[in-house]
C-alpha cells in the first residue's frame, strides 16, 4: 500500500497484513495475561467454553484487506477494510504500537467483522471507541488495560466477547451488552472498578470465570438463558476462587424464576434442586441462616464474605473447598451432626473464628481447612471434636495444622455429658428464707475438654434487662451488672468462683439472626445470658427451651402462664435498641420486649472448669 503522507501533513498511514495465529499462541497470550492478573496463579487458556469465548477467525486474511492510519492532531486511530483484523500478543505487538500512548480515540470502519486479540491492549490514554455495525466479535484482550476508556457502544451485531477483552478498563462506568451475545468470556470485565451497573441480556448462555471480578456491583440479574456460571474454583484445578461475580460489594444475586439450572432465594445463589448453595453475596453483612434441606456449601461459596455468623442446617453433608476462605468477619461456627466432609482451605484465614466444634460424622478434612485462623490458634481459642481420640484417628486428614493439633475431645468418659443435670452452687429457690438456700441445678449445654457450658434448669429470679427504658446493649445493662456482682457472690463459694472464670462473650450483630440491631461491644463475664443464636443452637426445639420458674422467682414478680411456665431473657438486643430478646413460655424466640419489663425471668449461664470443683450429677 502506498503512503499518502506529505511533508505538510501530520497524518501518518500504514498498512498491515493480518496473520493466522495458532491455538498455542492464544495459550501463550492468556498465560501472560493471567500472570499479571493473578500474580503467581496461572489459568490455562484452552478450548473449554468457560475460559475461551471468541474463536479464531476462519477466513483467510489478505494483506490488503485491512489498513490503518493515525491522526496525530486528534489522537484518532482509524482502522478500515473488510473482514477480521489480525491477532497480536504481548510479544507480537500491533503496527501502531509506537503511538499507543497517544491514541485517544479508535474508530473501526464499516466492513470490519472482528477486532483481533490484544489489538489495543495497554493503550493507556484511550478514552473513546467507535465500533461498526458489521462487527460480530471482540477478541480476547482487545482492550486489556485501557485504563482511561470511558466511552464504547457495542453494536447489536456482536455475538462474542473474548477472554479479558476489557480487563483493567478502570474508568469504564457503563456498558450495554448487545442482545445477540451468547457468552461473556472469563475475566472479560475483571478489575473494571468503576463498573457499578451491568445488564446481562436475555440470550446469554455462559458467563465465564472471573468475568466481573473486582467490579463494584451491588446486584446482578441472571436471565433464564444462562446455563453455565463460574462458581467455585478455577477449571485448571488450582486452588483459587473463580466465581463469575467475585465482587466484594455484591449484596444480591437474582435469578429469573424460569432458569432451568439456577435459582436465588433472598438474593443467594443456589442450584435449581435447592440442595447446593453456590454463592453468597460477599458484600452482605450480618448473620445468615442457611435454609433447611441444603446438603452442600459449594466451593468458595462464602469467599471473602462479610457474613458474621452462619447457621448450618442439619441436612448439611459437605463444606466445599475455600467455602469461607478470607471471611474475616466470621465468628463462631457450630457444625451439625451428619456433616461428612470439610474441604481444603474451607475456613482458611477466618481471622475472627474462635470456636469450632466438629461432629463425629466428619470423615475427611482437607489441607489447610483451618489455616491462618489466629483466634483459633490463640490460647483462648477452642476447637473441639465431639467424640473420642479413637474416633478421631479414623478421620482422613490431608494435613495436620496448628489448630487441629490442639484439639480437645468430648467423650463418654467426660465428667459430665451434654443434656445431664448438674448441681453447682446454692441460691434461694423455694421462697422460704428461713431454711436457707437450695442447691442450684444446671443443664449441660455443651462440653469442651474440661469445660462445661451450663444454664440453670429453672428460672431463678426476676429482673428487668435494664432498669430504665432507653437505648441499651448487654455491655451496659443493669442485668449484666447484677449477674456478675450480686448473683455471683450470693450463689458461689470461693472454690466455685475459682471454677467459674471469666469468659469472652461475643455481642456484635452475629448474636442475632433475623434483625440487624447492634449488640454492642464484646464483654468479659463470669455469668451471662444466652444470645438469640445460642438459644437456637443449644436447644433442639421449642419444647426443650420451655422453662418453669422457682417459687422464689414467682415471689419476685415473674409472669406465669396457665401451664406454669415463664418467659426468660436473652442477652441479644431486640428490633430496636430499647428492646431485648427473650424466650417465651412456649419456647419460641422473640425479637424483643421493652428492656425495662419487670415480669421476665432470668436463667444465668456459666462456663465451669469441671476439674476444679466437685460437681454433683
Amino acid at each position: 500500500m502506498q503512503s499518502s503522507l506529505s511533508n505538510n501533513r501530520k497524518k501518518k498511514q500504514k498498512s498491515f497484513s493480518s496473520k493466522k495465529v495458532a491455538v498455542l499462541f492464544i495459550a501463550s497470550f492468556a498465560s501472560a495475561f493471567i500472570l499479571v492478573f493473578l500474580g503467581a496463579t496461572l489459568l490455562k487458556m484452552d478450548n473449554r467454553s468457560r475460559n475461551t469465548v471468541a474463536e479464531e477467525p476462519t477466513e483467510t486474511m489478505r494483506p490488503e484487506s485491512v489498513s490503518w492510519n493515525f491522526d496525530e492532531e486528534t489522537g484518532t486511530l482509524y482502522v478500515t477494510g473488510e473482514g477480521a483484523m489480525g491477532n497480536y500478543s504481548l510479544a507480537e505487538r500491533p503496527p501502531w504500537e509506537k503511538f499507543k500512548t497517544e491514541i485517544a480515540t479508535v474508530v473501526i470502519g464499516e466492513g470490519i467483522t472482528r477486532i483481533g486479540n490484544a489489538s489495543f491492549s495497554s493503550c493507556f490514554n484511550l478514552k473513546k471507541v467507535v465500533l461498526p455495525n458489521s462487527l460480530t466479535c471482540i477478541g480476547p484482550g482487545a482492550f486489556d488495560s485501557c485504563s482511561e476508556l470511558v466511552e464504547i457502544i457495542i453494536p447489536k451485531t456482536v455475538t462474542e466477547i473474548g477472554y479479558g477483552a476489557f480487563y483493567l478498563c478502570r474508568s469504564l462506568a457503563y456498558i450495554e451488552l448487545p442482545p445477540g451475545i451468547k457468552a461473556i468470556g472469563g475475566s472479560t470485565f475483571a478489575a473494571c472498578d468503576s463498573l457499578r451497573t451491568v445488564t446481562i441480556p436475555e440470550g446469554v448462555e455462559l458467563i465465564g470465570e472471573l468475568a466481573f471480578d473486582g467490579c463494584p456491583l451491588e446486584e446482578v440479574f441472571i436471565p433464564k438463558t444462562v446455563t453455565e456460571l463460574a462458581t467455585g474454583g478455577a477449571t485448571d484445578s488450582m486452588s483459587i476462587c473463580a466465581n463469575s461475580f467475585r465482587c466484594s460489594t455484591l449484596k444480591a444475586i437474582i435469578v429469573d424464576e424460569d432458569n432451568p439450572v439456577y435459582k436465588s432465594v433472598d438474593g443467594v445463589l443456589f442450584d435449581k434442586s435447592g440442595k447446593n448453595l453456590l454463592q453468597y453475596p460477599s458484600g452482605r453483612e450480618g448473620a445468615y441462616m442457611i435454609p433447611a434441606g441444603i446438603q452442600e456449601i459449594g466451593d468458595y461459596a462464602f469467599y471473602e464474605s462479610d457474613a458474621t455468623d452462619v447457621v448450618f442446617p442439619d441436612s448439611l453433608l459437605r463444606i466445599g473447598a475455600g467455602a469461607f476462605e478470607y471471611a474475616f468477619s466470621l465468628n463462631r461456627v457450630y457444625l451439625p451432626d451428619g456433616l461428612i466432609e470439610i474441604g481444603f482451605s474451607a475456613f482458611n484465614s477466618c481471622k475472627g473464628l474462635s470456636n469450632i466444634s466438629i461432629p463425629t460424622s466428619v470423615q475427611a478434612i482437607g489441607a489447610g481447612a483451618f489455616l491462618n485462623c489466629p483466634a483459633l490458634e490463640a490460647q483462648s481459642g477452642l476447637i473441639q471434636y465431639r467424640g473420642t481420640k479413637n474416633q478421631w484417628v479414623k478421620v482422613k486428614l490431608e494435613s495436620q495444622d496448628r489448630v487441629l493439633s490442639k484439639m480437645s475431645f468430648v467423650s463418654a468418659e467426660s465428667v459430665a455429658n451434654v443434656g445431664e443435670t448438674l448441681v453447682f452452687g446454692r441460691y434461694e429457690q423455694d421462697g422460704n428464707l428461713d431454711n436457707g438456700k437450695e442447691d442450684l441445678e444446671w443443664i449441660v449445654l455443651t462440653i469442651s475438654d474440661k469445660y462445661a457450658l451450663l444454664i440453670t434448669k429453672y428460672a431463678i429470679d426476676t429482673k428487668p434487662y435494664h432498669e430504665n427504658l432507653q437505648n441499651i446493649t448487654w455491655e451496659g445493662c443493669s442485668l449484666r451488672k447484677w449477674l456478675n456482682e450480686e448473683f455471683v457472690s450470693s450463689a458461689f463459694n470461693e472454690d466455685e468462683q475459682s471454677a467459674n472464670g471469666n469468659s469472652l462473650i461475643k455481642n456484635d450483630t452475629q448474636i442475632n439472626i433475623d434483625w440487624p440491631t447492634s449488640g454492642g461491644k464484646d464483654t468479659t463475664d463470669r455469668v451471662f445470658l444466652l444470645s438469640y443464636r445460642e438459644a437456637r443452637q443449644y436447644f433442639a426445639n421449642s419444647d426443650a427451651r420451655r422453662c418453669v420458674p422457682t417459687q422464689y422467682a414467682l415471689s419476685t414478680g415473674t409472669w406465669l402462664s396457665e401451664e406454669g411456665r415463664c418467659h426468660w431473657w436473652l442477652r441479644s438486643p431486640g428490633e430496636t435498641q430499647e428492646n431485648a430478646a427473650y424466650c417465651s413460655y412456649e419456647g419460641n424466640l422473640y425479637s424483643g420486649t421493652w428492656c425495662n419489663n419487670n415480669a421476665i425471668a432470668v436463667r444465668p449461664v456459666i462456663w465451669v472448669d469441671l476439674t476444679k470443683v466437685e460437681v454433683k450429677t
